[in-house]
């Protein structure tokens, strides 16, 4: 009976790790930060057009489609207040922009727009375990920050908005891809929580063979 309460303790601190690493999504760029998000860099002249990027990681973002290099409040406006970061634009009639990751990110986020279009927008990422999250963001007041944190890999994400005649413009974007175990590598806690029941269950077993 020691020996089956010891396990069930044992099975209940490894789910509670495996459900500390639910996705949750986000609206601040602080919450990226906060979990070891990084710039994601947008090198290249303006107006030039892009398929790719860089991550912090060393792996690829790559795009399904080329994007054109703006300057945020200059070639692209309005952009967000302040902000002459450059900005990432799909061009006239492409209604989505899917970005695939080679280094899953754990956190990500970026800031969108429709173009000359205040209008909300679907964003859908595809997990690593090959399930897929939709959620609405209001685009309505011009450019929308978005993203999520904590835990589950993400293979590629996919925004989209209503009009395709717009096109979509994002950029500003952060990404972390290591700041916590993959999913299914039980976190230092657990593996010491897990030591410490084994250690508990042979001192056990040793006490009951020398009677």
């Amino acid at each position: 009976m020691k020996l089956a309460r010891i396990l069930i303790a044992l099975v209940a601190v490894v789910a509670l790790s495996a459900s500390g690493n639910a996705l949750s999504w986000t609206t601040n760029v602080a919450h990226i930060y906060a979990h070891g998000g990084l710039d994601v860099l947008v090198p290249g002249a303006e107006y030039s057009s892009i398929s790719s990027l860089t991550d912090p990681y060393g792996g690829m973002i790559d795009f399904s489609s080329p994007a054109e290099i703006r300057i945020g409040n200059s070639s692209w406006n309005p952009w967000r207040a302040g902000s002459s970061e450059p900005v990432l634009w799909t061009g006239m009639g492409v209604s989505s922009m899917t970005l695939y990751f080679d280094n899953s990110p754990t956190a990500f986020g970026m800031w969108a727009m429709p173009n000359l279009l205040n209008a909300p927008f679907d964003v859908t990422l595809g997990l690593m375990d090959g399930s897929e999250l939709t959620q609405l963001i209001d685009g309505t007041d011009g450019p929308s920050f978005f993203g999520f944190t904590h835990g589950v890999g993400v293979n590629w994400m996919t925004v989209s908005v209503d009009e395709p005649t717009w096109g979509l413009g994002f950029g500003e974007m952060v990404m972390a891809a290591d700041y916590q175990p993959s999913p299914g590598v039980p976190e230092p806690a657990t593996m010491t929580l897990l030591g410490l029941g084994l250690l508990g269950m042979g001192a056990g077993l040793r006490k009951r063979m020398r009677k």
